[in-house]
């Protein structure tokens, strides 16, 4: 489903939507105006939880390697990292892959997830 916008320089509601793909591997729908042709803004896409274990870590100790490797890996840097990180791109891709992780992969993951979490929300606090 597509987000209501305007446009912010011509106030227009017929909005254009194309896909991009970034080199990171990020999809978003650019909205542009169809009266001025401007930029409105990106839209965020869903992601699938295929599109999420193949996503490759663009910085860290992990670089290069895809979310599903480091799951696998190292599944602690993993759980760290969807703690720690500002909301964005990679979390979000984190939190995607740790949801959909099949049965017979979270076996094998320690349960480190929650107990994070649960130990910012103290920090927080």
């Amino acid at each position: 489903m597509r987000p209501k916008i305007n446009c912010k320089n011509c106030l227009s509601d017929e909005v254009l939507f194309r896909e991009q793909v970034f080199e990171n591997g990020t999809r978003h729908l650019r909205a542009e105006c169809k009266s001025c042709g401007k930029f409105i803004q990106y839209v965020e896409q869903e992601i699938s939880y295929e599109e999420a274990a193949s996503f490759k870590m663009p910085f860290g100790k992990h670089q290069g390697k895809t979310i599903e490797q480091i799951g696998l890996q190292d599944p602690d840097y993993l759980a760290w990292a969807a703690v720690i990180l500002k909301p964005g791109n990679v979390k979000r891709r984190i939190k995607v892959f740790q949801d959909g992780m099949p049965e017979h992969v979270s076996e094998v993951i320690p349960r480190v997830f929650d107990e994070i979490a649960s130990k910012q929300m103290d920090f927080e606090a």
